[in-house]
């Protein structure tokens, strides 16, 4: 089948999966390397995904497809960056188990193909999808704060999924309609999260929802911490009071020089000269 210009529907199809595949991971990593915070994101699922992008490739290799190939390559230094970013971001050496898991399940599967004992390898390479959309689902739901979890990519792995379907259809090819149906319902169940999120940090607070709302509570009165009497001091200096009516007792005469404050008397008063004693 070929299109208006001559170019094929394959050849369309391969063209707009390169285009895709460069740009799927970026949002992520951008958001990721600006905010310094996985908060939502599962590490472990971008490693599953930099795993995943070295196993499209060398699976591409063994097809000979040259579109397949050239969007996994295009795709893998993306993929690489933001997992590696993500984990120094995280440190958590559990993130790395379970790529290691996938790495040798990807093993298993290649070597047995190669050795003719089973056929299985291209529904692995083709579901490798889930180890990226499964761990992030489970983390994305559970976590309370999704700040770091970038919609874009997940809205572009939408995009992915519609092109690698067709691909798969128009090629006869099993890998790449597994890999888009799989790879759609994950970001379907991310995005409604995301979306789930955003919609509560929209919702007004209850100052805004109408005159029947409860008022705020009100603020619990604590008691009077002790006062220095230099505090007091300075007080009755701007209010032009005795320090004896700032503290609201009757201060015998001298007590206040005993802490560095002013005797009681009127600010601003002539001092009278102490009588004389009688010899």
């Amino acid at each position: 089948m070929t299109g208006l210009s001559g170019a094929s529907t394959v050849d369309v199809l391969g063209v707009a999966g390169i285009v895709v595949a460069a740009w799927a991971t970026l949002p992520q990593l951008v958001r990721t390397v600006r905010r310094r915070s996985v908060a939502g994101v599962s590490v472990a699922a971008l490693a599953n995904a930099a795993v995943s992008q070295v196993a499209w490739t060398t699976y591409s290799l063994w097809l000979h497809d040259g579109w397949l190939l050239g969007a996994s390559a295009v795709g893998l230094p993306g993929a690489l960056g933001t997992a590696w970013v993500a984990w120094r971001a995280s440190r958590r050496r559990a993130d790395l188990v379970l790529p290691l898991v996938w790495a040798g399940s990807l093993a298993l599967a290649a070597t047995g193909e190669v050795l003719g004992a089973w056929h299985l390898l291209a529904f692995v390479v083709g579901g490798s999808i889930t180890w990226l959309v499964l761990p992030s689902a489970v983390e994305v739901w559970r976590s309370r704060d999704v700040d770091g979890v970038a919609a874009g990519t997940w809205w572009l792995l939408v995009v992915e999924a519609v092109v690698a379907v067709a691909y798969g259809r128009v090629t006869s090819t099993t890998a790449p309609v597994v890999f888009g149906l799989v790879e759609a319902t994950g970001a379907a169940v991310v995005l409604l999260r995301l979306g789930l999120a955003t919609r509560a940090l929209r919702r007004p607070g209850p100052r805004h929802r109408g005159a029947g709302a409860a008022p705020p509570p009100s603020p619990v009165p604590m008691p009077p911490g002790p006062r220095r009497a230099p505090d007091l001091v300075a007080r009755a200096g701007v209010e032009g009071q005795r320090p004896a009516d700032v503290l609201g007792v009757h201060v015998e005469p001298g007590v206040l020089d005993a802490v560095g404050g002013e005797p009681p008397h009127r600010l601003g008063e002539q001092r009278l000269p102490e009588p004389a004693s009688a010899p």
